[in-house]
């Protein structure tokens, strides 16, 4: 039998949604497989050990914080032991189909290669965003629907032995580093954006879904400055009780919960032309490749 582990890493539940989505579609194909999910942030808080060896292939799956994985999942692959051609596959999840996306990887496979692991495959998947702008109920449906048309395409490509990794071109990586500095200083702002209202009832959940264990009790809830802007506490709170000062315009009023926003617009008509902001996602739904 076959043995495949998926790690990953989802603030909000995009990553996760599509790291579920490729184990039941890869189960589906295969009888023969039996596939593990870890969360990166279980392994590295000692919550729980995985001995490499006792798969076939890895998957790491991650959200892009501007054109790169978080933190966390680069902390994840360096702390990888090292092995003797480990196959993975890699997938990336995004709120837009943006070149610099595409190779949001570079750093990642890099780090792996020096570990003995072999990348097989990549892909970029887009999701709903999760921040700023709220994506209209079509565009939602058409996402939904291309996620599981790719998620078919790369998982029959996986246990096929097909072999789909970029070529890395220098230039557009020295680019997208000048933005990736931007928004990690970005991000360390977002801690100390982050303000716990009256609405709090001390229930803990957002110390204990913290990632980071970024988030802490002493007399009132408080947030360190190891943050990943992941905005997991947030949407995690059930009293909506924690939001932003200067970006709480950017946080959903109604909250994010993919797979009641993907249950909501099942019945979506998608036939609507693509206008404004939404025609950047044309090339997008209309390649799989």
């Amino acid at each position: 039998m076959r043995k495949i582990a998926i790690f990953y890493f989802s603030g909000t539940g995009n990553t996760e949604f599509i790291a579920k989505l490729i184990r039941n579609n890869m189960i589906n194909l295969s009888i023969n497989l039996s596939i593990d999910l870890y969360r990166v942030e279980d392994i590295l808080n000692n919550d729980i050990e995985v001995d490499i060896y006792n798969y076939d292939i890895i998957g790491i799956g991650a959200p892009s914080y501007g054109f790169n994985p978080p933190k966390i999942i680069i902390d994840f692959c360096k702390n990888l032991i090292k092995v003797n051609h480990v196959k993975v596959f890699l997938f990336l999840t995004c709120a837009a189909p943006c070149y610099l996306n595409n190779v949001a990887f570079f750093g990642i496979k890099r780090i792996l290669k020096r570990k003995g692991y072999e990348v097989i495959y990549e892909k970029v998947i887009c999701m709903p965003a999760n921040i700023l702008l709220k994506y209209d109920d079509s565009i939602i449906k058409r996402l939904y629907d291309s996620a599981v048309e790719r998620v078919k395409i790369m998982t029959k490509d996986i246990l096929g032995n097909t072999v789909k990794v970029r070529n890395d071109h220098f230039i557009p990586y020295l680019f997208r580093w000048l933005l990736i500095l931007l928004v990690r200083l970005a991000i360390k702002t977002v801690p100390l954006d982050f303000i716990v209202g009256k609405a709090c009832n001390e229930c803990m959940k957002c110390i204990r879904i913290c990632p980071r264990k970024n988030i802490y009790f002493k007399r009132k809830i408080k947030h360190g400055l190891k943050c990943e802007a992941c905005y997991r506490c947030v949407y995690g709170c059930p009293q909506r009780a924690i939001k932003g000062r200067l970006y709480n315009i950017a946080i959903h009023k109604e909250g994010y919960d993919i797979e009641g926003i993907f249950e909501k617009c099942k019945d979506i008509d998608t036939k609507k032309p693509l206008k404004g902001i939404y025609k950047t996602f044309e090339s997008y739904f209309n390649s799989l490749s």
